[in-house]
């Protein structure tokens, strides 16, 4: 079980949660995985940047994908978190080596299949 704590505050002036995205543009996805025995929340923009996350809201990991990013998938079994951007890419991540490179990449073939 992962619970997450919010700190609730008067206005939004006083302190935004998710300050490393872009400011203006929606964050479009949260996940939330378990890597041991710490939980890391995985963030995703139309600013492009999936940002991985500890409980206490420091970015562990940042990475810069080729368009926005509307979705993430994170597996029960292993590790990881699938980032695809509306660019068609699809980048597979290892959350147990916050590495800059993906485990794995797909790009869209030029007839768009």
């Amino acid at each position: 079980e992962v619970s997450i704590e919010v700190t609730r505050y008067q206005s939004a002036n006083e302190k935004d949660t998710f300050t490393q995205h872009t400011p203006n543009r929606a964050i479009s996805a949260i996940a939330i995985a378990k890597v041991g025995n710490q939980s890391l929340i995985i963030s995703s923009g139309e600013d492009g940047w999936v940002r991985v996350w500890d409980r206490q809201r420091k970015v562990l990991q940042s990475w810069k994908m080729s368009a926005n990013v509307r979705s993430l998938a994170v597996s029960k079994s292993d590790p990881v978190v699938l980032v695809p951007s509306d660019s068609g890419d699809l980048s597979l991540y290892d959350l147990t080596n916050l590495n800059k490179e993906p485990l794995r990449k797909l790009e869209p073939k030029a007839d768009g299949v």
